[in-house]
């Protein structure tokens, strides 16, 4: 191989890493932010004086929130 063949290589690899990485952050991220909003659910249902059917509504009116701001940001990162 040709050394300019290896610099491209060498940077195709470094590319698809950090693709690797931070689509990895992402998924830690939206992992960690739906975990603390089900950590908070006791005291949400404290807050809001809800049972078990209203805490799911706060969950998906949560999560629809947030994948759409989610989204959102990616296609503007895109751009």
């Amino acid at each position: 191989m040709t050394k300019g063949v290896e610099a491209e290589v060498s940077q195709s690899d470094l590319l698809q890493r950090r693709v690797l990485a931070a689509t990895s952050i992402s998924y830690i991220v939206v992992i960690l932010d739906t975990s603390i909003v089900n950590v908070a659910l006791e005291r949400i249902a404290g807050a809001l004086s809800t049972d078990i059917a209203g805490l799911q509504w706060v969950v998906n009116a949560y999560t629809l929130s947030f994948a759409s701001l989610l989204l959102t940001g990616g296609t503007l990162g895109d751009r």
